[in-house]
């Protein structure tokens, strides 16, 4: 629809408008913009084009809910975007709005961030917002990938080359995967991948050859899933508390805490603690539900205390399901007993079960393909899952980063669980930055492929962690 300038208002001298999309983390509207001015010309030897100065004009809308962006408490981050040709999408972040009369709002911007993008971009961008619905959302789930940890711990690619020093995993690799010291990194198989092989061959009684039997199997993953926990311990102990994860989490739970977002809930399909680490400093261990029971053992030094003091949901905890364990998770195989340990102390010495002195092993499931779960922890598995299945279902927003295609199992689960005909969830994946890329990138075409209309932000984790809109 198109709509008038407003009246009472000279129209400006750059008379274009474009359709734009109006939001902040917590809702969404759609309206037509006016600019005060020409868009600035950039050049074309960079994609993306920062500018000082503010931006001003007029939005005209005929949503009866537009006023509820001047009415947000605290710190309301309202974000602007349009597409102008020739294929630039403009993103105008920490707006100012100022109601002018029904329908009409007036705003100023600074620093507005351009891409300058190709035609199937430009014509996905125009999907994304065509699909769009206005809405107010009320359950947000935010996904953490490997991505989101890159900073901090290796890739599963890099984990592979550092766990090469074990012996068993050596052989397996040069014998089963013929990857040699020679072969080019880009074509050796991730450790994920290595795991799942060994997890599917357990589960059927299958050999990997004539070299490596389901107890030899069985054996290289107890000293793998050692070795990978302590290069984490290792890794954990230069950690700056004061992270991406720590911006993030922060910056959510204050808009919830204030009113402007309903609630946020959090997938981790990482083994790090980072998000846990995170979410401590700022509400207190006690108000992270994990969503299964897990016992203490063993647990040394104090925990964090909250520092943020908000006051989250009125029950006071924030659910988190991490999807394929944690490295200072460990199970019982006999009881199914989950306990929360201290990694470094699980390594030093045997850990046994509490309930009948079993010795506990790590609880963690590499992303695969297909589900072969492990027989020994198969209940506790399956409740988690249903437990992520449950924080999708309930979903009206899911912003994710850096998921796998690996995790074939996971995708399916989420697009079972986003799956739906009236109102479908609002699919947001951060990317890292194009750079020079003008077309669809790899992980937005598999998106799109997979997921449908999808909110592509090429933005990288750092700056949506510090701008999260």
């Amino acid at each position: 629809m198109m709509l008038p300038f407003p009246r009472g208002r000279a129209q400006p001298q750059f008379s274009k408008n474009y359709p734009a999309v109006i939001s902040t983390l917590g809702m969404v509207t759609k309206g037509r913009l006016w600019l005060e001015g020409e868009i600035p010309a950039g050049g074309p030897e960079r994609t993306v084009v920062d500018r000082p100065f503010f931006w001003s004009g007029t939005i005209v809308t005929d949503s009866p809910g537009i006023e509820g962006f001047l009415l947000g408490k605290g710190e309301q981050k309202v974000t602007i975007r349009f597409i102008a040709e020739p294929n630039q999408l403009i993103t105008l972040t920490n707006c100012s709005l100022e109601l002018e009369g029904t329908g009409q709002i007036r705003f100023t911007a600074p620093s507005p961030r351009r891409e300058l993008v190709g035609d199937e971009v430009f014509q996905a961008v125009e999907t994304y917002f065509r699909h769009l619905q206005e809405r107010v959302y009320k359950n947000i789930v935010v996904v953490f990938g490997a991505g989101a940890s890159r900073d901090y711990f290796p890739t599963s690619e890099e984990l592979l080359q550092k766990l090469l020093t074990y012996d068993g995993l050596r052989e397996l690799v040069e014998r089963f995967f013929l990857v040699k010291s020679d072969t080019p990194n880009q074509l050796w198989p991730t450790l994920s991948e290595v795991l799942g092989f060994i997890d599917i061959a357990c589960e059927r009684e299958e050999y990997l050859g004539k070299y490596f039997s389901v107890e030899k199997l069985r054996q290289i993953k107890t000293e793998v899933l050692d070795h990978l926990c302590q290069v984490f311990v290792d890794h954990s102990q230069k950690l700056n508390e004061a992270n991406h994860y720590y911006a993030l989490v922060s910056k959510l739970l204050k808009m919830v805490g204030n009113g402007n977002l309903g609630r946020v809930d959090f997938i981790s399909l990482n083994y790090d603690n980072l998000l846990d680490h995170a979410l401590k400093r700022v509400v207190g261990e006690k108000k992270i539900n994990y969503c299964i029971e897990i016992k203490d053992w063993g647990r040394t030094g104090e925990s964090p205390q909250p520092n943020g003091g908000y006051q989250i949901t009125p029950k006071g905890q924030i659910r988190v399901v991490k999807f394929h364990g944690s490295i200072d998770w460990m199970c019982c195989p006999n009881c199914q007993s989950l306990y929360h340990v201290d990694t470094a102390r699980g390594l030093s010495r045997a850990i046994k079960c509490h309930c009948d002195g079993t010795a506990l092993k790590w609880f963690l499931y590499p992303p695969k393909r297909e589900k072969y779960p492990m027989p020994e922890h198969n209940d506790v598995w399956s409740r988690l899952h249903s437990f992520a299945d449950n924080l999708l279902r309930e979903a009206d927003k899911v912003i994710g980063y850096s998921l796998s295609e690996d995790d074939a199992y996971f995708r399916f689960r989420l697009k079972k669980n986003l799956h739906r005909e009236n109102k479908p969830a609002d699919i947001v994946v951060v990317d890292a930055p194009r750079g020079y890329e003008m077309g669809l990138t790899r992980v937005e075409k598999n998106h799109w492929h997979f997921l449908g209309p999808v909110d592509y932000r090429p933005v990288g984790f750092e700056e949506f962690a510090e701008e999260p809109y």
